[in-house]
């Protein structure tokens, strides 16, 4: 890559979170390059809107070009793993939306492959960079808090159910612990360390997605996280 040009990145989804994305690329020395997206009139827009320079037809030809050095994926959880398979048999670094896969053994899947290629593969989990996080962690190591026996943290918001809406469509990864509850559940695995057990509860609703969801975790030190997410309430 010259020097003398942005790190060029393939954006795969439109949504809001890409959209996001995308305006904050120049400040890190970024450029959204090429979007596909599962409808092409939707990646016209969004090219449109934020002045992509290019439309792939589909999510391949998007990561074969040869000019894209980077590949972002913000599609629907279910197609996370398939994505960024894609992505890292291509030899393209991944970044890839929250949660990282459906289920752990397709994050298995990834991170194998990604380690046999040799490929960065990374989860925007951005909350862990926030500086709140950052001087948490700091003050914890340094034993400034004292000894950490318990996290309890949250993720709440009032959504419509809609079959049209990712959020509750259960083929495409929906659901309050997949699109929410990773935030403060990788806070807490972060604060507290690896888990040994957890008590999961969670109401499903019509759509056949976890509406509302709890975890009550037991990490390895002993200590006692709880992590809250819901699609429905206000938290």
């Amino acid at each position: 890559m010259s020097a003398e040009r942005p790190f060029r990145w393939a954006i795969l989804g439109t949504g809001e979170v890409s959209r996001r994305f995308v305006l904050d690329l120049p400040h890190a020395g970024g450029q959204a390059h090429v979007v596909a997206s599962r409808n092409p009139d939707n990646a016209a827009r969004f090219a449109a809107s934020l002045s992509v320079p290019h439309v792939a037809e589909n999510y391949a030809d998007a990561v074969a070009r040869a000019d894209v050095d980077a590949v972002y994926i913000a599609t629907p959880p279910a197609l996370h793993e398939p994505h960024a398979l894609m992505a890292i048999e291509a030899a393209k670094p991944v970044l890839l939306e929250k949660p990282f896969a459906v289920d752990a053994s397709a994050a298995a899947r990834v991170l194998q492959a990604a380690r046999q290629a040799q490929v960065p593969c990374i989860e925007a989990m951005w909350s862990r960079f926030q500086p709140f996080a950052q001087v948490a962690s700091k003050l914890i190591a340094a034993g400034e808090l004292g000894e950490v026996r318990c996290f309890d943290a949250r993720f709440m918001a009032a959504n419509l159910p809609s079959e049209q809406s990712n959020l509750f469509d259960k083929a495409l990864g929906g659901g309050a612990l997949l699109h929410r509850g990773v935030y403060p559940l990788s806070l807490a695995r972060h604060f507290l360390g690896p888990v040994d057990e957890m008590l999961p509860v969670a109401q499903i609703g019509q759509t056949g997605v976890d509406e509302e969801s709890v975890l009550v975790l037991r990490h390895q030190n002993g200590a006692l996280s709880t992590v809250r997410s819901s699609l429905r309430c206000l938290g």
